[in-house]
């Protein structure tokens, strides 16, 4: 339903989108679901190559590589692409009023790499990959017949990896640096059914600056190495929202969201034990924006066990042009369009779903573009009442 849900939070996804929406499940219930993304993106100025020292330009874009002179300042990998599995579960029950909810779920899982072995003499590649895992428990009431509230908390894990190599006429380098964290994030809902077809919801998430700790080694066959512990602060942003549901007849539901994530307090802020002429101690703004997302969709029961689903929601730019590329982040406005498919027995629901994405971006010469699509296969059962 193109994310639309806040409003309406009506399963065991509720500990995400809403978990007000707990409170309205009278029962006990389990849910799986697996979805498998697909992100492709380009940059027209391929792998940067620039002289070094690094100015705050190419830190901020994440340059992997630099030379001392006489290299091409650009290497020919212009595209990345990769396919992560995003997989998640979930449970409800009902005891004495209230509704006890958790699981795991994975917002975030990346892995691409960026080749280029076509000037002579050169062969690099970059990798990159990362995660991040929620473990969730959230606890639910309806305070008042028409008022539902729900809280939770989320352990959230993350780990970040990267790599770079470059092979050149005369000497090698090689770079890598890798870390996770821990950290705990709060959520809170709220549901309200004004009438018989109409319902507002809202969430809140709290925001975090996730303390990545981990090791990065740098190593230039012309200059001596460099290895030392880090802790990096990745910021993981305040997000709040609100969403309607319109169920106009028993066989139609309309939903619409507004959601806004606090972006604009990323920073780059990287400290080494032991920092050296490459590990160099980092905290600058990049300069990100705040977004605001605008979700629709659109649910029919064709009959009590087939449902059809559609939505559309667009996805703004939060990264700001200047930090793009293969090394870092390439994002820009995306335009998201979903479709889903659900049977139901009266003990289990069994879900198709599938979104496509689309989105391009020409600055000052540079061509940036984002795409993506995702398969989605879920099971719920339910048990008691």
């Amino acid at each position: 339903m193109g994310g639309a849900f806040i409003g309406l939070a009506d399963d065991w996804t509720a500990i995400y989108w809403n978990p007000g929406g707990l409170a309205k499940l009278h029962q006990t219930g389990l849910g799986f679901a697996t979805e498998v993304v697909r992100i492709r993106t380009h940059d027209s100025n391929g792998l940067a190559n620039p002289t070094a020292p690094l100015t705050s330009a190419d830190i901020a874009r994440g340059d992997a590589f630099f030379q001392l002179g006489g290299e091409p300042t650009r290497f020919n990998g212009t595209d990345s692409s990769f396919l992560a599995p995003l997989p998640s579960f979930g449970f409800y029950t009902s005891w004495h009023g209230f509704t006890f909810a958790g699981g795991s779920y994975t917002p975030l899982g990346f892995a691409f790499e960026v080749t280029d072995a076509s000037q002579p003499g050169f062969d690099v590649s970059f990798k990159s990959r990362g995660s991040i895992i929620n473990h969730n428990f959230s606890v639910a009431r309806q305070v008042a017949p028409w008022i539902s509230i729900g809280a939770g908390v989320n352990l959230v894990q993350a780990h970040l990896a990267r790599f770079a190599n470059k092979t050149a006429p005369g000497y090698a380098f090689g770079s890598s640096a890798e870390g996770s964290a821990l950290d705990v994030q709060g959520l809170f809902g709220i549901l309200i059914e004004m009438g018989s077809h109409w319902r507002l919801g809202g969430v809140y998430r709290t925001g975090q600056d996730l303390a990545v700790k981990g090791n990065a080694f740098v190593g230039d066959s012309r200059l001596p190495a460099e290895s030392s512990d880090f802790v990096q602060h990745v910021r993981n942003p305040t997000t709040y929202g609100v969403g309607l549901a319109f169920l106009p007849t028993r066989a139609m539901t309309l939903c619409a969201d507004w959601q806004r994530s606090e972006w604009n307090a990323s920073r780059l802020d990287i400290r080494f034990d032991h920092p050296g002429a490459l590990l160099q101690n980092q905290d600058m703004d990049l300069g990100w924006s705040s977004t605001n997302r605008y979700r629709c969709g659109v649910e029919w029961r064709a009959t009590d066990r087939w449902s059809l689903r559609g939505g559309y929601f667009r996805d703004p730019r939060a990264v700001s042009f200047e930090t793009q590329a293969l090394t870092e982040l390439i994002d820009v406005d995306l335009s998201y369009f979903t479709a889903g498919l659900s049977y139901a027995r009266e003990r289990w629901r069994a879900s198709i779903g599938s979104f496509y994405a689309q989105g391009r971006e020409d600055v000052a010469g540079q061509t940036l573009e984002r795409g993506a699509m995702s398969y989605l296969v879920e099971m719920e059962f339910y048990f008691g009442a």
